[in-house]
């Protein structure tokens, strides 16, 4: 094929040589010879000024390489195509791929465009599907576990004695079953929280305008003064930055701590002591804030129970090291909030960003606990709502001088659950996909925590105010034990003293379940199959909190 300019040049060539041939003499040798190179001429000019033949350009559009989580939506950001006789071919492009978004591996997308002089083009891009990786692989919330530092080893509060505790903190070898105990300092120890990495713990001493650091390697203690407030949970550890969240009890503030030096290093939210006549919640009015948390690496969250808000924070680092935090959002809430829970197996991205709110409700104002989704945008920093809410209908009165609430919430293993214990004695199975209630099954009175062994498909219910733990078969979402746990004392509506600790756990292998008979003050090993108590260690006191 030839372009116009080609014809041009042949066609003037052919009429140069014909006509000086009808124009020679045959007979004539040196007119011959004259032709002959005229000839000869034109054809080498004619082979030289020939256009050569141009293959298009393709041009890929974005990353040649991407890597997606599993799960992810894709959008082929694709390709333009410019050729130099036909111009653009770009909705000429031919695109093919095997590539699958459900399924984890390394797929080619490819592009190929052809012109009209048969020229072909061709590119390639490269998609990786990852696995979804585990929050806490990312940002260790619960440090005491979480991390996996000491396996086999537990960590506990045990709080004053007007709550009778021996104020002290307790580490309990669960493989051997023996424990070590130091006294605090600070005046009513309730939680305690592994500083970072290394081997100190920040106790959270809530009747003290301070928090204690205890070293169990060294029995060292010492006491960091916080001035004007007091602690209120102190488990959000950040490993990039390596500081940790400490949220105010009397204050809707969190303070930031370097674990290097155990030094605030900001201080974040309202910094005012609140009236207690500002928070109306069926959990009460105790604690300015709920649990501080990270959502992910870079942004923080401050759960403010005096305004009713969740505050986001973005971490900024400087080039001389110093941090920044600057907020990016606030979502108010209907009522307080005691926790944000989030799914601890994810199966994909979307999972990781997904929140549930745990509504306290507020019976002054005929309001329910409830559940409410939300959603987390890490490019932007904005917590919004996904329009989802789920109320705990069935939850509307006090019983025992116990007014209903929600506490924390867990995710199933599976990812199609969550399962919500509510004070009132009832667990709500809530279907993620849907957020329908499926079951409201009976527990006891202080429902609040709950705890899954993915190996026997169960759910363990811890309840406040029995003692009483409520076993659920996570197959057919029904109660298949109730083991008791406390036999030294009953409950006493004027008094609320915990009979269940804030925080139990289930061994690795999901065989053992550990916690406390809080008042009989000793630490249990229950049998998951058997549902047998097949060893304790009685320490005395009351250990009523592990981590915040």
């Amino acid at each position: 094929m030839f372009t116009f300019q080609q014809k041009a040049k042949y066609t003037l060539a052919m009429s140069l040589v014909i006509f000086l041939t009808a124009c020679g003499d045959s007979k004539n040798s040196a007119n011959k010879d004259t032709n002959d190179s005229l000839r000869l001429t034109l054809s080498s000019s004619d082979k030289t000024n020939q256009t050569t033949l141009h293959p298009p350009k393709l041009t890929l559009l974005g990353d040649q390489n991407i890597t997606l989580t599993l799960g992810d939506k894709f959008q082929d950001p694709g390709a333009v195509a410019e050729d130099q006789e036909d111009g653009n071919l770009t909705d000429q492009i031919t695109v093919t791929s095997d590539l699958n978004l459900s399924k984890i591996g390394e797929y080619t997308i490819q592009y190929s465009v052809i012109d009209s002089d048969k020229q072909k083009a061709h590119a390639e891009r490269i998609v990786n599907i990852q696995k979804v990786h585990n929050p806490k692989d990312q940002i260790p919330i619960d440090s005491n576990i979480e991390l996996g530092l000491e396996p086999g080893v537990l960590y506990y509060a045990d709080p004053r004695p007007q709550e009778h505790g021996l104020n002290r903190v307790l580490r309990i070898d669960y493989n051997t079953m023996t424990y070590r105990a130091i006294p605090v300092p600070g005046n009513n120890p309730h939680s305690i929280d592994r500083a970072g990495e290394s081997d100190k713990f920040y106790v959270r001493t809530q009747n003290s305008y301070s928090f204690d650091v205890v070293n169990f390697k060294d029995d060292s203690v010492k006491t960091v003064d916080l001035g004007d407030h007091k602690p209120r949970a102190i488990g959000a550890y950040n490993k990039k930055y390596n500081i940790q969240l400490l949220s105010g009890k009397d204050m809707p503030i969190v303070d930031v701590i370097d674990v290097t030096n155990d030094k605030v290093i900001a201080t974040l939210g309202e910094r005012r002591h609140y009236n207690k006549s500002e928070i109306t919640s069926n959990a009460g009015a105790g604690s300015a804030t709920g649990h501080a948390l990270w959502f992910d690496e870079d942004h923080l969250g401050i759960i403010d129970r005096v305004n009713r808000v969740v505050r986001v924070y973005r971490v900024r680092k400087d080039k001389d090291g110093s941090l920044h935090f600057d907020l990016t959002s606030e979502l108010s809430a209907g009522t307080a909030f005691h926790a944000l829970e989030r799914d601890r197996f994810p199966k994909t991205k979307e999972d990781t960003q997904i929140f549930y709110a745990m509504g306290e409700g507020d019976l002054t104002q005929n309001i329910n606990p409830y559940v409410l989704e939300l959603r987390f945008d890490p490019a932007t920093g904005h917590l919004t709502r996904t329009g989802r809410t789920v109320w705990c209908s069935e939850s509307n009165q006090k019983i025992d001088n116990i007014t209903p609430t929600t506490h924390h919430a867990g995710v199933s293993p599976d990812g199609k659950y969550l399962v919500v214990p509510v004070t009132d004695g009832k667990v709500y199975i809530i279907d993620r996909a849907s957020m329908k209630t499926l079951k409201v099954l009976p527990a006891h009175l202080g429902a609040a925590h709950i705890e899954f062994s993915a190996a026997k498909h169960l759910a363990i219910v811890t309840n406040h105010f029995s003692n009483i733990l409520t076993i659920i078969d996570m197959d057919t979402l029904a109660v298949k034990k109730e083991i008791q746990i406390g036999f030294n004392h009953e409950f006493d509506p004027n008094d609320k003293h915990l009979f269940q600790p804030h925080f139990s756990y289930v061994s690795p292998d999901g065989k053992y379940y550990y916690t406390f008979a809080t008042q009989d003050g000793n630490f249990l090993k229950i049998d998951l199959d058997s549902f047998e108590i097949v060893d304790k260690i009685h320490v005395g006191g009351a250990p009523e909190q592990a981590h915040s």
